[in-house]
């Protein structure tokens, strides 16, 4: 071969390793987690920890919506969502309130809302256990580069499953929203 045939293959092997497709997932954009404790009838109990993998920003009917998704491949996403009057700028607490019923979030209330694959859901009763019926502990956010992190406390919460029947035995045993 001659010198030039061989620039010319090296040249063309050295282009075609340059180009690749990059296989990987997507980057997460979140972090965190919630754990949900459903209590059933027939002792079929539910005691489950969904890992935040995405969140997103949103608004929904006036009112600002911070999502975190727990995404496994093969099946359908789950949210955690916390409603807001306006996001969150600076740090500071928030009291957690009967969700979506309240008449208007309040500058330092929060609503939440968890929706399922399955078709349930769940949303913030305003009560830290039926064993007080008192308010939860209030939620902590953190404000770090325009980025909210929020320490959510455990609750009950109203479940709604895909029949649309209500039961109020169910718990979040609190969770962490981190944007990133």
């Amino acid at each position: 071969m001659n010198k030039k045939t061989i620039a010319a293959i090296v040249s063309s092997l050295l282009l075609l390793a340059a180009c690749h497709k990059d296989n990987k997932e997507p980057s997460p954009t979140g972090d965190g987690y919630w754990r949900l404790f459903v209590r059933r009838t027939n002792n079929n109990n539910v005691d489950s920890t969904y890992s935040i993998h995405y969140t997103s920003r949103s608004t929904n009917n006036g009112y600002a919506v911070l999502s975190g998704m727990d995404f496994s491949p093969g099946r359908p996403a789950d949210f955690l969502q916390l409603w807001f009057k306006q996001l969150p700028v600076a740090g500071g607490q928030y009291k957690i309130v009967l969700f979506p019923k309240a008449a208007a979030l309040g500058e330092n209330e929060m609503g939440l809302t968890i929706s399922m694959s399955s078709q349930d859901s769940y949303t913030s009763t305003g009560i830290g256990s039926n064993a007080t019926w008192l308010p939860p502990a209030n939620a902590v956010v953190s404000v770090t580069g325009g980025k909210i992190t929020a320490a959510i406390p455990q609750m009950m919460v109203m479940w709604t499953n895909s029949a649309a029947m209500r039961q109020d035995s169910s718990f979040l045993f609190g969770g962490v929203l981190i944007e990133k």
